[in-house]
Parts: C-alpha cells; sequence; structure tokens
C-alpha cells in the first residue's frame, strides 16, 4: 500500500513539475511571438510613412503597460502604444490581446478623430492615424493590408453613421467598426487556430 501512495504522490509531482515547465514555454512563446510582431510593425510603419506622410510611433517596450485584466474577464489586454492628439487624431491605441492563460490571442487599435470646424453636423472626421493602424497591423501580421484596406473603403462608401464588417483571412477574424459622431475607428485581429 506504501509502494502505491509513494507512486501515487511521485506521478502527481511530475504532473505538476511538467505544467509547470509548459507555463513557461507558453509565456516565452507569447514573449517571442510579440517581439516579432514588435519587429514587423515598426517596419510597417516606416513603409508607410513614406508612402503616406503619416507618422506612426514605433513600439518600445519601455512604453508598455502591464497586462490588465478585461472588463468582461475574458482575459487580458496589454497597451502597446497609446497615442496622443495631432491635426486628425483625438487620440489613439494599439493593444495585445491575451486569453486567461496569458498567451496572445490577437491585437486591437482604436482611433479617435478630432473635432473640426469644417465637419457637417453629426460627423467628426476620421482620424488618420486610426485609419492606418489597422494597415500596419495587418501587414506585421503577414496578412493583405490591401483587404483591410478595401473593407474599411467599403464601409466608408455605405455612409452609415455607426458600422460594423468582419471577415476571416490567413487565420485571423478581422472586425473593423466606425462611428462618425467621434470619427473613430476600432480595428481587431483574433486568432481563429
Amino acid at each position: 500500500m506504501k509502494r502505491i501512495i509513494i507512486a501515487a504522490m511521485i506521478l502527481l509531482l511530475l504532473v505538476g513539475c511538467s505544467s509547470v515547465k509548459t507555463e513557461i514555454k507558453k509565456n516565452s512563446d507569447s514573449k517571442d511571438e510579440l517581439n516579432t510582431f514588435i519587429e514587423k510593425y515598426n517596419e510597417a510603419t516606416e513603409t508607410l510613412e513614406e508612402s503616406t506622410k503619416i507618422k506612426i510611433e514605433k513600439l518600445s517596450k519601455d512604453n508598455f503597460n502591464k497586462l490588465v485584466k478585461q472588463n468582461d474577464d475574458s482575459g487580458y489586454r496589454q497597451v502597446l502604444d497609446e497615442g496622443k492628439s495631432d491635426d486628425t487624431t483625438a487620440g489613439y491605441e494599439v493593444t495585445c490581446l491575451y486569453d486567461e492563460d496569458k498567451n496572445i490571442i490577437g491585437y486591437q487599435s482604436y482611433g479617435v478623430g478630432k473635432l473640426t470646424e469644417s465637419v457637417k453636423e453629426g460627423t467628426v472626421a476620421f482620424s488618420d492615424k486610426g485609419i492606418v493602424l489597422g494597415q500596419i497591423i495587418a501587414t506585421a501580421l503577414d496578412l493583405d493590408h490591401a483587404i483591410v484596406g478595401d473593407h474599411f473603403i467599403k464601409m466608408m462608401n455605405e455612409k452609415e453613421q455607426i458600422n460594423d464588417d468582419s471577415f476571416e483571412e490567413k487565420g485571423y477574424k478581422i472586425s473593423i467598426h466606425t462611428d462618425a459622431s467621434v470619427g473613430g475607428v476600432v480595428y481587431k485581429f483574433i486568432k481563429t487556430k
């Protein structure tokens, strides 16, 4: 009987140790994935600035916020960049999204437009940065940024005050939400695999 109890205890210790190793591996996988995303995101900001003259700040780990529990308890979020006001943008944000086990499940961005006198009543000009953040994230994730842009343009042609679109590409569900009353654009890239 003692041998059975000792064997059971050893098995429990082995299972516990292997789950610790798995947790460490998952966390290092997330760090590697985020590092790769940062590199590609920063490269995409340079390419975009050359072609559009819109300056988006590069991501720097020194500015990252700590992981924060989502309000709906669906996981965690980490702000990678929180941009300030400029000519067309009241503010913007780039966020990394995590599941309950702190594995990366996707990325999100938003930009809010700046109120100007020339805008017709009930709408605010869309944030340039809010619009292009989706292109940058798509490029960083090796997705076709032109497809993301086409979906955004389609939404703008519909001229709705609030508009939503979603589609899948290369292992991501991409959602776009616009709100003309604040000139807001939200992009969400969630892994499907």
